[in-house]
This record gives structure tokens, sequence and C-alpha cells, in this order.
């Protein structure tokens, strides 16, 4: 049935989406578990755009880029918090059933994102990443201490990407987004961490290029 409901990860689903009432999904997730969703409509003249909210309502990732008959699919995608995240499926033009896969991801499977080492006093932390697919999302969380100054360093080894990075404070709360834009890396601003806390940091791709990137983690 169109509307609301629920769903579980690695069980395919069938539902029905029409111009007026998209598809909204929701399941529980955990903070950094990583989920590959493709979704395909049954009629050729039913165009489709899928998107993926997070907790607080807000889109991780939106996906149109087919036309009419065309699958959608975010091949990767990390999750910055545990919570009821939204899976949600619009019809463009057309309307009829839509089938979905929602496949779970394990570590060996991901290119990117993770738990990065605890930051310890006059030391940096690194971690490498790559974007070998259209519309994927990493997710990073490091351990940080209350009253320490920090900065992250986004660089990238292919000059074709186009890179954003958001940091988050342990209660999801944005302190800021940096992008490459056009420049081979970014930058935070100096970073106050006002309270002990796992900090998170999403890295997303600004445009169809590929490539590896380092993201690193440095106390002033």
């Amino acid at each position: 049935m169109p509307g609301y409901g629920q769903f579980e990860a690695d069980r395919p689903f069938v539902v029905a989406i029409r111009p007026d009432l998209p598809a909204q999904r929701l399941f529980q997730a955990a903070a950094l578990s990583a989920y590959a969703v493709t979704i395909a409509p049954a009629n050729a003249d039913l165009d489709i755009r899928i998107s993926l909210l997070d907790p607080t309502g807000t889109p991780l990732i939106i996906v149109d880029r087919g036309g009419p008959g065309a699958e959608e699919r975010i091949a990767e995608i990390s999750l910055p918090v545990s919570g009821s995240y939204e899976l949600r499926v619009e019809a463009i033009a057309g309307a009829g059933d839509v089938t979905g896969e929602f496949a779970s991801l394990e570590p060996e499977q991901m290119t990117g994102g993770g738990r990065f080492d605890p930051l310890i006093e006059d030391a940096d932390l690194a971690t490498t990443g790559a974007f070998q697919a259209l519309d994927v999302v990493h997710t990073y969380t490091v351990d940080l201490a209350g009253s320490s100054v920090i900065f992250f360093e986004l660089t990238l080894d292919d000059p074709g990407l186009e890179l954003a990075f958001t940091i988050y404070d342990p209660n999801y709360s944005p302190l800021g987004t940096y992008r490459t834009e056009g420049t081979t890396m970014a930058r935070s601003a100096d970073t106050f961490i006002p309270f002990d806390g796992a900090y998170i940091v999403v890295v997303q791709n600004l445009n169809d290029g590929t490539g590896t990137y380092t993201l690193r983690v440095v106390e002033e």
C-alpha cells in the first residue's frame, strides 16, 4: 500500500506510489551501519526519485538520475546516528508499483566511513576513503576531549572529485560544512570542542567524479 510503513533491511519489498502520495518507509538503524538501496519501477512510464532522511527529517541524500522506467540507486551510505530513518520514493511522472532492495553492507564492502582511533595529545589522525560509484555517503566518528581545538582537513587524490564534509557534535547538531570547490583540499575552521563525546563527520560527493581522498583530524 502507498503511504507510511515499516520494513527491515535485506528483505525485498513492493510498494505502490502515485503522484500525490509517495511511499514512505521507516526503519531503525544504528550509527555507522551501512546500506545500499535499489528501487526499480514496474512500469516503463513511471519516473521516480528516492530520498533517505535522517532521524531529524533532513535528507542525507536525494537521487534522481534516471528517466521513466529507470531504477534509482544509492550505492553506499553509512548512517550518522542511531534512530529512525525514512526511505521515501516519489513519482516524478506516472504511477504504479516499485520493487525495492535495501541491503546491509559488511565492513569489507564499504569504501569509506567508520570510527577513528582516539585522538591523543600532539598527534593527528588520518584515514582514506574512495568514491568508486555515484551517490555514496561516508560517515566517520571520532572521540574528542572537551576544551580542545580541532580542525578537519579533506585532501583529494583525484582533481576530478568535488567533495563536501559536514561536522556534527555528539548531539547531532551541525557545526559547519566545508567544500573543496574546485580545489584539492577543504579545511574546517578551528573548531572548539565544548564537551567530550563522539563527533561525526559526513563526507559526500558533489559531482560525478570518482577517486580517493584522505580525511585528517588535527589538534591545534
